[in-house]
């Protein structure tokens, strides 16, 4: 049976299967009839034993999948369980194909999570009070350009579950000494919180926090709701568990990205030329209702890596100096190709983008982001050409 950390369900938002949890009960009920009868490891089986039991007492191939060669590549798309087509037995149909790249797919993230530390931007770890009142991190740890701007939240431990609850969690941007004028915007992505015990660093398994890439700016405040709730910043998630927490546990949170950004003196702003094009060529791809507009993602409320595609989306007319501070934050997306990789249907390695401009999986579900949005096949290509007729008028 799995033990207690395995069967931790309720991580960060409301969970995230762990890569074992997705194997055991998505993966293995869905392959185990069509591919272990060959790959079982039994006296007589035909093919490579990837699907024998790790265990004498009882069947869990889960550590023999996992540690086959060519199963689990950084690549999940092209892990030879998925490219291998027919053989002697049949391929894998489109319900086992989907089950099998999640489960690649969280294997990949548990990886990743296991880089030592250090090797990201990190706060030192704190051990944070579970009293009620305030623990701010500061990350002038990280940068001392980001002075004043810190991570907040009130935390509550459950000694019996092991546990530790950090609630209404908040990156806030402030600047000491700060002029009206002054400008600080904040890039975050990927923050990732880490309990230490006995000196180990354990990260949270579920990444409950990667979807997050967004930027702050200075005194940017989430809009309070109308019960007047909320608070200072901008809410990251209004709970996150962490599991395997003892009392007195010391917990930091590293980063993929945790920078100024814009710091804009003189501002790279969208030259007219390239205003217009943004708002008519760009437009038409970016402004599309189930693209970057979708809600939960580049709204007003989530704003995924700062951006409210929506203004975009309703926009009309030829007057485009509404879309001029976005045509600027886009642009910055645009020269890092951001804008591009996470667009393609061949993502760039390590691109977890939601949104595809072609065919792409998420969740375990096929979308066609052309058709999906009454484009042909192949619209990527003229999607790439826009932003190079955008770059043209307005490197």
């Amino acid at each position: 049976m799995p033990d207690m950390e395995e069967e931790q369900l309720l991580l960060g938002d409301g969970g995230e299967l762990s890569a074992y949890q997705i194997f055991t009960r998505l993966v293995l009920p869905l392959i185990q009839p069509t591919c272990r009868g060959c790959h079982g490891g039994r006296p007589g089986d035909l093919g490579p034993p990837f699907m024998a039991s790790a265990h004498p007492d009882r069947y869990d191939p889960y550590p023999t999948m996992r540690n086959w060669r060519n199963f689990t590549p950084d690549i999940p798309e092209q892990s030879l369980l998925l490219t291998r087509g027919p053989h002697e037995g049949p391929a894998l149909d489109l319900d086992q194909t989907a089950a099998v790249l999640r489960w690649l797919r969280q294997e990949k993230v548990e990886r990743d999570l296991l880089i030592p530390p250090p090797t990201r931007p990190q706060t030192r770890p704190m051990v944070p009070r579970a009293d009620g009142s305030l623990n701010i991190i500061q990350l002038s740890q990280i940068d001392r350009k980001l002075e004043g701007a810190f991570i907040q939240f009130t935390a509550q431990v459950s000694a019996a579950m092991r546990v530790i609850n950090l609630r209404d969690l908040r990156i806030v941007n402030r600047l000491p000494g700060a002029l009206p004028d002054d400008q600080r915007t904040i890039r975050i992505a990927r923050p990732i919180a880490i309990v230490w015990n006995d000196g180990r660093a354990r990260p949270d398994v579920g990444d409950s926090l990667g979807h997050i890439d967004r930027n702050i700016k200075l005194n940017e405040d989430d809009r309070p709701p109308p019960q007047g709730a909320g608070g200072p910043g901008i809410l990251l998630t209004p709970l996150l568990t962490l599991p395997n927490y003892n009392a007195g546990d010391a917990l930091s949170f590293a980063f993929n990205i945790v920078t100024v950004v814009g710091q804009v003196a003189a501002p790279d702003t969208c030259r007219p030329m390239g205003l217009q094009v943004f708002g008519t060529q760009v437009k038409e791809f970016l402004g599309k209702m189930n693209a970057c507009s979708r809600a939960g993602c580049h709204d007003a409320t989530a704003r995924v890596g700062g951006l409210n595609f929506v203004p975009l989306r309703d926009h009309t007319g030829t007057n485009y100096d509404s879309l001029a501070e976005l045509c600027e934050q886009v642009k910055y997306y645009r020269k890092n190709r951001v804008l591009e990789g996470n667009m393609n249907p061949m993502p760039p390695p390590g691109n977890t983008h939601r949104f595809r401009w072609g065919p792409y999986v998420y969740q375990g579900v096929s979308y066609n982001g052309c058709r999906d949005n009454g484009f042909p096949d192949g619209c990527f290509s003229t999607y790439v050409s826009r932003l190079e007729a955008w770059a043209a008028v307005d490197p």
